[in-house]
């Protein structure tokens, strides 16, 4: 415990004495117990990685997966649970039998909870911020309204690219309107659409 202590002072003086927002260790005892003492008013988070089982077994990862997000109630999980540690024949896995399942839950919990939360924050931030347009299309304006900001910019990247061609009406047959597109000022490639 005192080598757990020792170590994270030094981080914390390396970092200028600055505490982290959130530490993620694996559930050994006395690692958690001294981030408790030395950050008490960090996050403490637990290692989810499923690596060292997972290089076992090729589609454990996806089965890990499926249990956790595809059961709806506690039961269910449990379920699930006992039967991904039969499948793998991982009931006596170091790793998993300390794993306390109250532990993992709470601790997967903070995790989703956390992913919310950085959703809800872009949502907020394209709410309450204006993009920047690149073009006079009314399309953008509204667009920007209503995608994340990371949507958006691939939509406006897309939209800028369209600039560069050219559609003309050549017949309609029909009434089957039929559209020719090509780049501006290239004849070739063209393209060919029927509406």
């Amino acid at each position: 415990m005192k080598t757990f202590q020792w170590l994270l002072h030094t981080w914390q003086e390396a970092m200028f004495g600055v505490f982290p927002r959130t530490i993620i260790t694996d559930q050994d005892v006395a690692a958690t117990n001294t981030v408790a003492k030395v950050f008490p008013n960090s996050a403490h988070h637990f290692c989810m990685s499923t690596s060292h089982i997972s290089h076992e077994f090729d589609d454990f990862k996806s089965e890990f997966i499926k249990c956790l997000h595809c059961t709806m109630t506690l039961e269910k999980f449990e379920t699930a649970w006992i039967d991904l540690m039969k499948m793998y024949n991982l009931e006596e896995h170091n790793w998993l039998r300390r794993i306390s399942m109250s532990v993992f839950v709470t601790q997967y919990d903070k995790v989703v909870d956390a992913r919310y939360d950085k959703v809800r924050e872009k949502d907020y931030k394209t709410k309450h911020s204006k993009a920047i347009l690149k073009t006079l299309h009314l399309m953008e304006d509204e667009i920007a309204k209503m995608y994340t900001k990371k949507i958006f910019q691939k939509f406006q990247e897309e939209l800028i690219q369209s600039q560069k061609f050219i559609s003309e009406k050549n017949e309609v047959r029909d009434g089957i309107h039929i559209y020719k597109v090509h780049l501006f000022q290239r004849q070739i490639p063209a393209y060919i659409f029927l509406f």
